[in-house]
């Protein structure tokens, strides 16, 4: 569904946009007005006092009645005159970043969330806008063809997700205009529609570096937990975001099998990525826990909407997002779960029969061993 060619149907057209308009600059300045206030009105209309929106049916039918709302649609429409070959890659990197934000928000308000984890790819393939030069684009494809075609494919749906990605190669008249940049930290700043996932993080070519790192701090403040175990003799634990097992080939090389932390290539990504002085900065320095976990990733339809600015480490961080912080019975507690799951065996002979089958079923039922493992995978990323 092109959402900014059937959204500027129901709506008066707009008048031609100026020359600047259709300016390198201007589309990035463009897209990010677009999703920080496409963000500013869930804030108003959707979040109850939370610094969160929660997708329901209610909250969707009072931001797309809001009269912003729909000036916001009509200038998605602007979209359609861009021209991404003049962007420098800087540029390109901001704007379609907005883009996937703002269309994936956009299109949650209007169409609902998928019902489920396992419509995620076909609920993402199946909304897109229309992108002057690139013309009609889905979701997915903005994201992992246009946005992310320098960095590893996300390890989600156990691997899975590497036989929807489509590659451009260098002789396809797009290559040009996809990302070139190699920058890891993008995955910090999409939204990619689940409690667990980042905040949408509105970018400008000049800035852009400064708000991702300030982006990838508060994420890692708020996701990596230190428990500890009421059982005599039994260490602590340190619990990390399943997004990293997801996106580790962005951030480190690989990730070996431990007893306990010792000096790991992920130990020291998060030395570098959280601020000195923080508790879970000083847990990674000094290898204070004895075993190292990976949280299951929520996919219920909940956004953090959270301003994202420099942190202060001694200010405590806030609380991951889960459904129960929020009241209403519309949100879907299955979502984050299937109620059946693969037996590992059923997987290897699924595998061994057919791979295109063995793939069918992994996305719609993960195996039951696969949500909490600790560096248990020495393979690259696909």
């Amino acid at each position: 569904m092109d959402l900014n060619v059937a959204m500027e149907e129901a709506a008066p057209p707009l008048p031609a946009p100026a020359d600047s308009e259709g300016t390198a600059s201007s589309v990035s300045a463009l897209s990010h007005d677009l999703l920080a206030r496409m963000c500013d009105i869930l804030r108003q209309h959707g979040n109850r006092g939370e610094q969160a929106v929660q997708f329901s049916r209610a909250t969707c039918a009072a931001v797309a009645a809001a009269p912003e709302f729909a000036d916001i649609t009509r200038r998605t429409s602007l979209l359609r005159q861009a021209d991404f070959s003049l962007l420098a890659d800087a540029e390109r990197l901001c704007s379609f970043s907005n883009v996937v934000n703002l269309l994936r928000l956009h299109a949650m308000v209007v169409l609902g969330p998928p019902r489920a984890s396992l419509e995620w790819v076909s609920w993402s393939r199946s909304v897109g806008y229309s992108l002057g030069t690139l013309g009609l684009v889905s979701l997915f494809d903005l994201e992992h063809t246009f946005l992310r075609p320098t960095l590893h494919i996300p390890r989600m749906f156990n691997g899975c997700l590497r036989y929807f990605c489509r590659r451009l190669p260098k002789g396809h008249p797009w290559h040009s205009q996809a990302v070139q940049l190699i920058e890891p930290n993008i995955a910090y700043a999409v939204w990619f529609g689940g409690a667990s996932a980042p905040a949408p993080v509105p970018l400008l070519p000049a800035t852009y570096r400064s708000t991702l790192q300030n982006a990838r701090t508060h994420y890692l403040l708020k996701n990596v937990v230190l428990t500890t175990s009421s059982v005599p003799g039994e260490g602590s634990q340190l619990v990390l975001p399943q997004m990293l097992q997801w996106f580790r080939g962005d951030f480190v090389e690989q990730l070996e099998p431990l007893e306990g932390l010792g000096d790991t290539p992920l130990l020291n990504y998060l030395k570098e990525a959280l601020p000195a002085g923080s508790r879970i900065h000083s847990v990674a320095t000094n290898a204070d826990a004895s075993e190292v976990a990976f949280s299951a990733f929520s996919w219920a339809p909940l956004c953090d909407l959270s301003d994202i600015g420099p942190v202060d480490a001694r200010q405590a961080p806030s609380k991951p997002l889960t459904v129960a912080a929020f009241s209403d019975p519309a949100v879907d507690r299955a979502q984050q779960r299937p109620r059946h799951f693969l037996q590992p065996a059923t997987v290897d002979y699924l595998a061994g029969k057919n791979q295109v089958m063995a793939t069918t079923a992994l996305l719609l039922h993960p195996p039951l061993a696969s949500s909490t493992k600790v560096f248990d995978e020495t393979s690259s990323p696909g």
